[in-house]
């Protein structure tokens, strides 16, 4: 175990030497391809638009009241807060 150790050590400074910039070097190439990165986002936009208007009609039932019910269970043990005590 303290071989294992120890080499995982000794080989730590080198991998902080090599990975430590990654994150500054993505976000730098990202920031070089501005073009590029707005032109996928404007593309995936209009993608979504396009499949908003493609979807068919049908597709939500004519029953749908638009609303929506959301339900919350306490878990077992657990007893309502009532407020604050008197």
């Amino acid at each position: 175990m303290e071989r294992f150790l120890a080499g995982s050590s000794a080989a730590s400074p080198r991998v902080q030497t090599l990975l430590g910039g990654l994150p500054a070097r993505r976000v730098t190439s990202i920031l070089g391809h501005k073009a590029l990165v707005l032109g996928v986002y404007a593309a995936l936009i209009g993608l979504t638009l396009l499949l908003f208007w493609r979807v068919p009609a049908g597709f939500v039932p004519q029953q749908d009241k638009q609303y929506l019910i959301g339900i919350a269970q306490l878990p077992d043990g657990a007893r309502r807060w009532i407020g604050p005590p008197r």
